[in-house]
C-alpha cells in the first residue's frame, strides 16, 4: 500500500497531463450523442467528479506517506521555488489563494495546484484547494470538449 501511495501522485499528475487525449474526444462525442443541453450536463458533471477523485486521492496519498519520502518531495518543491516560474506557480495555490490556485489548476493541472499546496503549506486542510481546482479545470476543460461536440450534434 505504501508503494502505491507513492507512487499514485505522479501517476495523477500524468493522467492530468494526457486526459486531454482521452477524455477530449469521450467528452465531445458525449455531447454529441447525447444531444444539446443533456449530454453536455452530463459530460461535464462526470468529468469534472473524475477530476475531483484524482485531486482529492492526490493529497491523501502525499499525507500518508514516510518520513523518507516526504522529505524527498519537499526537497523537490524547495527546489522548484528557486526556479523562476515553477517557484511563483508554487507559492500561488492553498485554501487562502483560491483566483490564484483556480488559474493555475487551469493552466497546468488540478492535481499540480492540490500537490503543491499540499507540500508547500502542510498546515492547511486543503478542501478548499481540491474544490477549487476540480471545478475550475473540470468546467474550463469540459465545457470546451462537450461544448463544442454538443453543438455540433444541435446543429446537425
Amino acid at each position: 500500500m505504501k508503494v502505491a501511495a507513492a507512487l499514485w501522485p505522479g501517476l495523477a499528475l500524468a493522467i492530468t497531463f494526457v486526459d486531454d487525449l482521452f477524455f477530449g474526444p469521450l467528452l465531445a462525442a458525449s455531447g454529441f450523442l447525447l444531444g444539446g443541453t443533456g449530454g453536455f450536463v452530463i459530460a461535464v458533471i462526470l468529468f469534472t467528479l473524475f477530476v475531483g477523485v484524482l485531486c482529492a486521492t492526490t493529497v491523501m496519498a502525499v499525507g500518508s506517506l514516510d518520513g523518507p519520502r516526504m522529505e524527498r518531495l519537499h526537497a523537490a518543491i524547495e527546489s522548484g521555488r528557486q526556479r523562476r516560474h515553477v517557484g511563483r506557480l508554487v507559492d500561488l495555490v492553498g485554501d487562502d489563494k483560491p483566483i490564484p490556485t483556480a488559474i493555475v489548476a487551469m493552466v497546468v493541472s488540478p492535481v499540480f495546484a492540490a500537490l503543491a499546496a499540499r507540500l508547500a503549506k502542510p498546515g492547511q486542510s486543503l478542501h478548499r484547494t481540491v474544490l477549487i481546482a476540480t471545478i475550475s479545470y473540470g468546467l474550463a476543460f469540459s465545457f470546451f470538449y462537450a461544448g463544442g461536440g454538443a453543438l455540433l450534434g444541435a446543429s446537425l
